[in-house]
């Protein structure tokens, strides 16, 4: 993977030009993309044995990840291209050793691959829901041309199937803003809503949010795994010593 064009956070390019959508050759060749609904691609909300299969909660822990070293990146902190997904796989291993249940195992190479198809089908989004919000109709709401934002998107034959992980994770991050008017985006609130910098800032705001929430999470868990420890040591000690009175 081009890990050039990963770490390109500002790069324009990484979403297609719709205002010609029509004649697009984006969508005449669907193989640009290589989406297919199948077991490895498909967001997975079940039960079912896990395998290959990613679940929406496994995709937010990467992505969320991949956002907060991203960021770290881009600060201006020296990282080396091969520490950058160690990183994420650190941080990603800290979450699923939170929820072993709902969070498999993966290793560097399969974080890498998901990735990949990720940042493709949600760029692909983000160009399509800019086009369905440009053509929009008086009267539309929001689930109206977020519908035809899916309509657009299943011309090229494939389904946009991660819904979750974008609108949780992903669309917060700058790299797969949708950048829509000011009333209508989902991805920042109004008020919050300023020049490039105010605009930044409330990126890595909710990034470095995600992060400290992982941190403290960890902590809670330490703090209660101690204070459980204290109170039997407490009354082990309680019972040793009302026994031999």
């Amino acid at each position: 993977m081009n890990l050039n064009f990963v770490l390109n956070l500002d790069d324009s390019q990484d979403y297609q030009n719709f205002q010609s959508y029509e004649t697009s050759q984006f969508f005449a060749n669907p193989n640009q993309f290589p989406i297919t609904e199948n077991v490895q691609t498909s967001q997975n909300t079940g039960k079912n044995p896990r395998g290959d299969k990613w679940d929406a909660d496994e995709d937010i822990a990467l992505m969320s990840a991949y956002c907060i070293v991203s960021e770290n990146e881009r600060r201006g902190k020296n990282q080396k291209k091969t520490s950058i997904w160690a990183q994420v796989k650190e941080l990603y291993d800290a979450n699923q050793a939170e929820n072993p249940g709902k969070i498999g195992n993966r290793n560097i190479a399969q974080m890498k691959g998901r990735y990949k198809r990720l940042n493709e089908s949600a760029g692909k989004w983000v160009g399509v829901y800019r086009e369905a919000y440009r053509k929009r109709r008086s009267g539309m709401s929001m689930k109206d041309f977020e519908n035809e934002a899916h309509k657009l998107y299943e011309t090229s034959g494939s389904k946009f199937n991660d819904t979750i992980v974008f609108n949780e994770v992903m669309c917060k991050h700058r790299k797969w803003d949708l950048q829509l008017d000011h009333d209508a985006t989902r991805s920042r609130p109004e008020y919050e809503v300023g020049d490039e910098e105010e605009s930044f800032e409330y990126s890595t705001q909710r990034i470095g949010d995600l992060s400290r929430y992982m941190t403290n999470r960890a902590q809670v868990r330490n703090r209660e795994a101690h204070n459980a420890l204290k109170n039997d040591l407490i009354e082990h000690i309680w019972k040793k010593f009302s026994t031999e009175e």
